[in-house]
């Protein structure tokens, strides 16, 4: 039997800290992803990101993580995963998250944060940027 919409997002809501939080983070080339537990109703589409500021403190972190957020099986057929945030490659973005709660769910992955709202996009980075320049540069053996 399939989760109801409302009760699918109200749970997807609770594992996530009450306040949001502001960063700056810098997305990897890889593109949206989404998938779907049994029973759900809606697809849990992600991105994931390299590093992230935190803008309350400043303090530049160089992990990897993945912001998410929730989308309709109508939705994803007719805009992608990535809607309705559709990060580019490599970009960076002020946003505002919600971390999980829960960190040890999800132990591979530093940071997991469900994505509030995209405050700018397109900012220039100096910190990020280089990051950035480093993951792209090929690999010789």
């Amino acid at each position: 039997m399939k989760t109801s919409v409302s009760a699918e997002r109200k749970a997807f809501d609770s594992r996530h800290e009450p306040e949001p939080e502001e960063i700056l983070v810098l997305f990897s080339d890889r593109e949206a992803g989404a998938g779907m537990n049994g029973g759900d109703s809606l697809w849990k589409a992600s991105q994931h990101f390299l590093a992230y500021i935190d803008l309350k403190t400043g303090t530049l972190k160089q992990q990897e993580g993945n912001l998410s957020w929730l989308i309709s099986d109508k939705e994803l057929k007719q805009h992608g995963c990535g809607w309705p945030h559709n990060f580019a490659p490599g970009g960076i973005y002020r946003v505002l998250v919600r971390k999980l709660i829960n960190k040890t769910r999800r132990k591979f992955v530093e940071l997991s944060c469900m994505m509030v709202e995209v405050l700018e996009k397109d900012v220039q980075n100096d910190a990020l940027l280089a990051i950035l320049q480093e993951y792209r540069t090929p690999m010789t053996f």
